[in-house]
């Protein structure tokens, strides 16, 4: 079998060949995903969990470094929305994340993303909060981001839970 070019996946190389009425290649389906990627399609829904608790755990550190950073240069002024700035990828990120990976929860991009979406609004809005309350004065515009940030965790949930439902209705039929 010839080699797929350069930034052509396999299976997409493989469904371009069948197109084309070339034969299937050996360990391929028609859809052209392999034999081994199906077998394995549990366990590659659990590494993207893993990878996402990774550069959930990631986040967390770089928000507590620019927290420490931001505050040690802040003259003694403090804030609680600074301080705890690196809870949210790490509670609303890396545990789910890490829970889904122990659980075998089968991965939704579209949820995973607007999870993602959710954590990084509600953090955003953390840190905005606390720049303007180190800076000594108040604003409007911070007001939006908890609202918003819940309701993409929410909008996150009910597509994960939503695509569990449809998966469980076709396994029962």
């Amino acid at each position: 079998m010839p080699e797929a070019p350069i930034g052509l996946q396999h299976t997409d190389f493989n469904r371009a060949r069948h197109a084309a009425g070339a034969p299937l290649a050996k360990g391929y389906d028609r859809m052209g995903s392999s034999v081994a990627d199906q077998a394995v399609g549990r366990s590659r829904g659990r590494s993207v969990w893993l990878a996402s608790a990774k550069r959930y755990a990631t986040a967390a550190v770089l928000c507590a470094l620019f927290s420490a950073v931001y505050e040690s240069l802040s003259h003694g002024v403090l804030s609680l929305w600074m301080v705890l700035l690196f809870a949210y990828p790490l509670a609303l990120g890396m545990v789910p994340a890490l829970v889904s990976h122990i659980a075998c929860i089968g991965d939704v991009p579209l949820a995973r993303e607007l999870w993602a979406c959710g954590v990084t609004t509600l953090a955003m809005g953390s840190c905005l909060r606390g720049v303007l309350e180190i800076y000594g004065t108040t604003s409007g515009l911070v007001a939006p981001y908890l609202p918003v940030g819940l309701v993409l965790l929410g909008m996150g949930v009910l597509v994960q839970v939503s695509h569990a439902a449809k998966a469980q209705t076709r396994e029962v039929a």
